[in-house]
């Protein structure tokens, strides 16, 4: 056979290679969700994240914790996947402020312009933990009295924001598994094994390690949350974009 006819049938098996590729089709342990995600970007401008947020309902990836701060004490509220929160306003002041990280487990970050996004809570959201200052205070108390209805909550900066709020709601697979699992004890959600990065952020919630932005949380092979001293740690093994493992802290030391 002629060199340029063997050209010529290599190329033809290069086309169609590519066209038998599945769309979407995961390569290596990323997730195919993490190139499509729809989430904030590193430097972007107030007014940016103003139009991306201010006015819409968010989602908040494993229910929560949303934490209101009241006086000296707190109100950590959570309540399904599935049910959206509002976004009232969104800043960014210009000054050093502690950020909390999720879990409570690692010590907040101090950051000069933390963003600040006001929250109105529906009324299914729930008090799940709370404390308060002084031998006979109320933690639960501003929750009754309807003071935290609408509260502001801090986050480090825009990777910190998008691991833990979706600009949408959640795909139909993690539908199904929230209705059938729903309530569940915080930190406690059903088995996880099988699912997608995705689906394990959804039902989970955002690891505390490793602390990435969302597309790269969506391609890590490992997601841990912190236990007790001596007790061993939450963590969730990932291979080819499923869930493969997890483990759980022991009961005692």
């Amino acid at each position: 056979m002629a060199p340029t006819s063997r050209v010529g049938l290599a190329l033809c098996g290069l086309i169609l290679l590519a066209a038998c590729r599945v769309p979407g089709e995961n390569r290596g342990n990323a997730s195919p969700a993490a190139s499509v995600l729809h989430a904030p970007r590193t430097g972007m401008s107030l007014q940016a994240l103003r139009e991306m947020y201010v006015g819409r309902d968010v989602w908040v990836y494993g229910g929560g914790p949303l934490t209101c701060r009241v006086g000296g004490g707190f109100v950590d509220f959570m309540d399904s996947p599935l049910t959206p929160v509002h976004v009232v306003s969104l800043s960014r002041p210009h000054r050093k402020t502690a950020v909390p990280l999720r879990g409570g487990t690692i010590l907040p970050r101090t950051v000069e312009n933390p963003i600040v996004v006001r929250f109105r809570l529906p009324e299914g959201f729930r008090a799940v933990f709370g404390a308060g200052t002084g031998p006979h205070a109320d933690p639960f108390r501003p929750a009754a009295s309807g003071a935290c209805r609408e509260f502001d909550e801090l986050y480090a900066d825009e990777g910190h924001l998008g691991r833990e709020l979706s600009l949408t709601p959640p795909p139909n697979r993690v539908r199904n598994l929230v209705r059938r699992s729903w309530p569940w004890l915080p930190g406690q959600p059903p088995s996880l094994e099988g699912l997608t990065h995705l689906e394990a952020l959804w039902v989970r919630g955002a690891p505390e390690a490793p602390l990435t932005d969302v597309h790269a949380l969506l391609q890590s092979r490992l997601w841990t949350w912190y236990g007790p001293p001596g007790r061993g740690d939450w963590t969730l093994s990932f291979e080819g974009d499923r869930v493969v493992a997890q483990t759980e802290p022991s009961p005692s030391p």
